[in-house]
């Protein structure tokens, strides 16, 4: 009995296609849409990152992106501020940060808190890559 409840409520709370509403199941005393309600704050805390710095979030634009083989890890950063600003990734193993937007590496082969400089009010696309990996034009879409 309240294991099935449970099953009930976590079947009412998963993403769903928005053209199947009469086979969706709630459980009763639930409105048409509070599945849906609950959702979007998991959404975005998957979603949106803190960095080592105030104001400036890392994105998750892999989480959105449902359609895609997604490869490697992409982050949206936007600097906000007068002034170039340096924000810290950490990683276990080493990593090069590839920043899709100036076509340039960030940092190569390197491990642990690794610093890279965001430009005042500019945004970065930031693909978290494994060490020497050679890319291909079409693997950088976003």
């Amino acid at each position: 009995p309240a294991d099935v409840r449970l099953r009930e409520r976590a079947r009412a709370l998963q993403v769903r296609r928005q053209s199947d509403p009469e086979e969706r199941r709630r459980p009763r005393g639930l409105p048409e849409h509070a599945d849906y309600h609950a959702l979007l704050p998991r959404v975005y805390g998957a979603i949106v990152n803190k960095t080592s710095v105030d104001g400036i979030l890392a994105l998750n634009c892999n989480v959105t992106d449902f359609y895609a083989a997604n490869k490697y890890p992409v982050y949206l950063y936007y600097n906000p501020y007068q002034e170039d600003k340096t924000v810290t990734w950490s990683s276990d193993s080493p990593v090069d940060l590839y920043d899709a937007v100036t076509k340039k590496y960030l940092t190569k082969g390197k491990r642990g808190n690794i610093k890279f400089s965001l430009p005042a009010g500019e945004a970065s696309l930031v693909y978290v890559l494994p060490e020497g990996t050679r890319l291909k034009s079409e693997e950088l879409k976003p």
